[in-house]
């Protein structure tokens, strides 16, 4: 059936090339498996080995020198409460373009293509290894923006792993209290606006001890660990983030 279904794809591709997903020129086929052409897929970006080990923070001064990963100033302070953050893509360019047009011209469907490629980019690293997660959950979106988009972005790139590695994904977090859109705050800010604002609710039955707690940007991690912070206060003893893409 598989073979068949590559077949047929194959067919309609020559009848019908494929389209870049960012700038819409056509495409040869059997293309990047995102369906981005060779100009565009050279604009995305990924994040360099030179980062933060522990929330993937890219100094790219330090980067283009070389210079040892060393944890950033806020990793080092102890306030991020997640214990390490995955990420593949740098958040800008080809990839924001992208992104842009998955959540606001409802393409939720690509969503399965860009996770694989985020996969492939970050390779086998210890921390993500994605069977030793007892629990899959997400960063939940406001519901006025569910509403509008008609889907979470974070919950659909938890779904598809949880249906790659064959683990549970449930929804354990909710927003207790409004807050602002972070795009619109400064830093410090972004830190008070999302403090106390989850609420974790883990089932009595559920085995919970490490849980990948998924996103798709990451900048400066303060919802990320406000997240994990509930997650924990509810008993999770390791949470580990994924995010397809790092922000500054």
């Amino acid at each position: 059936m598989a073979l068949l279904t590559g077949v047929l794809r194959g067919l309609m591709d020559l009848v019908f090339p494929p389209e870049c997903r960012v700038c819409g020129d056509e495409m040869a086929p059997g293309g990047d498996p995102i369906s981005l052409c060779d100009t565009c897929e050279a604009g995305l970006r990924t994040i360099p080995k030179e980062r933060c080990p522990k929330c993937g923070k890219v100094n790219l001064k330090r980067a283009a020198a070389g210079a040892a990963r060393t944890q950033c100033r806020e990793c080092q302070s102890g306030t991020r409460r997640f214990d390490v953050a995955v990420s593949a893509f740098l958040y800008g360019g080809t990839f924001r373009k992208l992104w842009h047009r998955v959540k606001f011209s409802n393409r939720p469907d690509w969503i399965p293509s860009i996770v694989e490629s985020a996969l492939e980019k970050i390779g086998p690293e210890e921390e993500f290894n994605p069977y030793l997660f007892d629990l899959y959950t997400w960063v939940p979106t406001s519901e006025r923006r569910r509403q509008e988009r008609g889907f979470d972005p974070a919950e659909e790139i938890s779904r598809h792993l949880s249906e790659k590695y064959k683990r549970p994904h449930m929804a354990l977090l909710r927003r207790i209290r409004d807050t602002r859109p972070q795009f619109e705050l400064s830093r410090k800010d972004r830190i008070k606006n999302v403090e106390g604002a989850f609420a974790a609710a883990i089932p009595r039955d559920q085995r919970v001890r490490a849980v990948l707690l998924v996103d798709d940007i990451l900048t400066t991690g303060a919802t990320a660990s406000a997240c994990a912070a509930a997650l924990k206060d509810r008993g999770a003893q390791k949470v580990v983030l994924f995010a397809l893409a790092r922000g500054g």
